[in-house]
């Protein structure tokens, strides 16, 4: 183990590194249906002590964008956006998360349960696995997944 409590030998305590971020996210609805969204973007990796800070932006087909950081270390994440999407989220097996979600012309209250929490890493790459339950204003819940891998460039 490294002095971020990780396995990579290239990160240091206050490295700052160029990556590329590849999100998948997977929702299986109560009835079924699944809902599947993917996005590649540039950014910046951050470590300071046994945290990490991910920061990416995004931009929808108008062009408005929405900013990311992922806060994130072996045990959890907290993921804030904020732009044309804005949210917190906060995953972790030991606590539950409720947040308001707000895109345009609609806002809503979720509830979010962990699952699974995994982060895995080695010397040009760190993923992020994430099994939760997503539940919107009370509904049954949807179980989810999210994938976030990170190159070092």
């Amino acid at each position: 183990m490294n002095e971020t409590g990780g396995t990579n030998p290239i990160m240091k305590a206050t490295d700052t590194q160029n990556v590329t971020v590849h999100v998948r996210a997977i929702r299986q609805m109560p009835g079924g249906e699944t809902d599947q969204m993917e996005t590649t973007a540039s950014g910046i990796l951050r470590t300071r002590g046994n945290r990490r800070y991910l920061f990416y932006s995004e931009k929808s087909e108008d062009g408005a964008e929405t900013r990311t950081v992922i806060k994130f270390d072996q045990r959890s994440a907290q993921l804030t956006r904020n732009g044309q999407i804005s949210s917190v989220f906060v995953f972790d097996e030991a606590q539950h998360c409720r947040s308001s979600y707000t895109a345009p012309l609609t806002s809503f209250l979720v509830d979010i349960d962990t699952e699974r929490y995994l982060l895995e890493e080695d010397e040009q790459h760190l993923r992020l696995t994430i099994h939760y339950r997503l539940s919107v204003e009370g509904s049954s819940p949807a179980g989810c997944q999210t994938e976030i891998k990170i190159r070092l460039l």
